[in-house]
């Protein structure tokens, strides 16, 4: 198997160098690739089910590792004999002992404690496959054996049992798409006329009830072995999307990722990434260049490998507003990660003169919008300042995270960041405090989107609101000095925190931003920075700068986002 496995390697690295000639500005940031520090050389990774942890098989070593997907953080190993093959499904990760024949299940829940192992009476097994998500009912399907006598079992891991269900002389794998209702039986890749047959998924292990439903195919080498996540319709290769039973080739490109929580896949070509919606355009959401490779080896290879894709495939998440993506390079045994802001489920809007883009009709007027009224500088005490704009800055929740924002207009009008709202899908919830005489009720309410600008990741929300809330106050026209103390309130019942500013421009891409340190906590992000007169002199971005500084979108862009927001037509419209 071991030659088998590693007779085309993958090479993701050559790859990723080669789209580092050619990068273009485009995309809200740049994608940077890093080195995930790992001690021991990688074959095999997978993500744990929830998308949390990130499970990297030693087989060298004896061990597996695991990561917090969110931090990049090793949080521990665990000693488990040579793990050839992973598979994440609900709270377990299972490992395949291809010497062995043994499948093992970890327990996540049980910082992946092993339980009995099953054995599995099948020579040399070396692939796992099974249904996905809520379609998984405890039962996969591992292949094994050796060229020209292939053979498959299904393991029920409820009722512990394991049972052959298949043989065939001209197969490598057979894989299950992610909502269980098809098999595809792929050929070997030495074969002269490889192809693939379906199945139905509940008359694969019948015998009697078996039968192709179609057969599909290419020409020799044409495409590597191929998977489903999230979308049955689906198909990812490493360089094409496939669809239907003939296997359609629909789009290509040196690397295609799939998105294990959303519905989205990721392109890699000519020195940038795409983010696409699986639909019959293959909509395309948003783009971004591709950065520096950091340690990489100047490879200059030959793509993925065929019969090794099953094994090193890309893997990518999206998780509290951010995407995360891993890729193997089985040469070298190593584990490359890059983490950027997630992409909108939404294509990019019509673009007007500003930059930004109207999704919403019900739009401000000026007098609406009570932070871009003029105000005096006056020194104001921190103390005096949380009292003031506590309940002018809220919580909006988008998939489950929580990000700030802040009011700048009494009925109901906020501001925070765009990334990951999509008024599709993903629609944000707005927690504010609505003052009630000398006490204030905590409040919520669907926020609707009124003007968005996805490249320079601010958004506009209008929440339906029964009073006047209390707004922020936006400075005008001021002088940004590095070592100014920046005010950060709004943190519950903690004291307000400082920072002071670093680099007066730092320019991502085509934005330019500034950056304060320390670092900002990422809970922060979309709320308002405040200078020591209580103005907002930003809005707190995220943390893809410098580990130990914060961006911050200076206010003079968000005067001038909230100026294309107003009403064409209102007269009160400031020149």
């Amino acid at each position: 198997m071991s030659a088998y496995r590693f007779h085309s390697v993958c090479f993701v690295l050559g790859i990723l160098f080669m789209t580092t000639l050619a990068r273009p500005a485009v995309g809200d940031d740049e994608v940077t690739f890093k080195s995930v520090p790992a001690e021991h050389a990688v074959n095999m990774m997978t993500l744990s089910e929830d998308g949390k942890d990130l499970i990297l098989a030693h087989k060298k070593a004896n061990r597996i590792s695991v990561w917090d997907v969110a931090t990049g953080r090793h949080m521990h190993d665990v000693e488990i004999d040579e793990p050839h093959f992973l598979l994440s499904r609900r709270q377990y990760v299972f490992v395949l002992n291809s010497a062995k024949a043994t499948l093992t299940p970890l327990s996540k829940s049980r910082d992946y404690k092993a339980s009995r192992p099953f054995a599995l009476e099948i020579g040399n097994p070396y692939f796992i496959a099974a249904p996905g998500g809520r379609f998984y009912k405890g039962q996969m399907l591992i292949t094994g054996g050796r060229e020209g006598s292939r053979r498959v079992v299904r393991v029920d891991t409820l009722r512990r049992s394991v049972q052959e269900v298949f043989q065939a002389v001209y197969m490598s794998i057979a894989t299950v798409d992610y909502a269980g209702k098809n098999v595809i039986v792929q050929s070997e890749f030495s074969h002269s006329t490889p192809s693939s047959r379906f199945y139905a998924y509940n008359d694969f292990a019948n015998p009697e009830k078996r039968k192709t439903i179609s057969q599909g195919g290419s020409a020799r080498g044409e495409y590597a072995w191929f998977y489903s996540v999230r979308q049955p319709a689906f198909w990812l290769s490493n360089d094409s999307l496939l669809a239907g039973k003939d296997l359609k080739r629909l789009t290509g490109g040196e690397l295609i990722i799939g998105d294990e929580a959303v519905d989205l896949f990721y392109i890699i070509n000519n020195g940038k990434l795409t983010a696409h919606r699986y639909d019959k355009r293959l909509t395309e959401t948003g783009s971004r260049s591709i950065g520096t490779v950091h340690h990489h080896r100047k490879y200059r290879g030959q793509g993925i490998g065929k019969s090794s894709y099953q094994f090193s495939r890309p893997l990518a998440v999206t998780q509290k507003g951010r995407l995360q993506i891993y890729v193997h390079d089985a040469r070298n045994g190593k584990v490359y990660r890059a983490s950027t802001t997630s992409f909108s489920l939404r294509p990019p809007r019509t673009v007007a003169s500003g930059g930004d883009a109207t999704t919403h009709a019900n739009k401000p007027k000026a007098d609406d919008l009570g932070a871009l009224a003029k105000v005096k500088p006056q020194a104001m005490e921190v103390g005096a300042m949380k009292k003031r704009f506590a309940d002018a800055i809220v919580h909006v929740k988008i998939a489950g995270a929580y990000r700030r924002g802040m009011v700048v207009g009494a009925r109901g009008y906020v501001l925070t960041r765009a990334s990951g709202i999509d008024a599709d899908t993903i629609q944000p919830t707005v927690n504010y405090k609505l003052p009630v005489g000398q006490r204030t009720i905590a409040m919520k309410g669907r926020g609707q989107i009124v003007h968005i600008d996805p490249t320079a990741d601010i958004v506009l929300l209008k929440v339906d609101v029964t009073g006047e809330l209390p707004t922020v106050s936006f400075a005008y026209e001021p002088e940004l000095q590095k070592n100014t103390t920046l005010h950060i309130i709004g943190t519950g019942d903690g004291e307000p925190i400082e920072s002071k500013i670093a680099q007066t421009d730092k320019r991502i891409t085509s934005r330019q931003l500034f950056t304060v340190a320390p670092a900002l906590p990422q809970e922060t992000g979309g709320g308002p920075a405040f200078d020591a007169n209580g103005q907002v002199l930003g809005m707190i971005l995220h943390r893809d700068g410098p580990a130990d500084e914060t961006l911050i979108v200076p206010v003079a862009q968000l005067h001038q986002f909230l100026g294309h927001a107003v009403a064409k037509d209102d007269p009160s419209r400031s020149n």
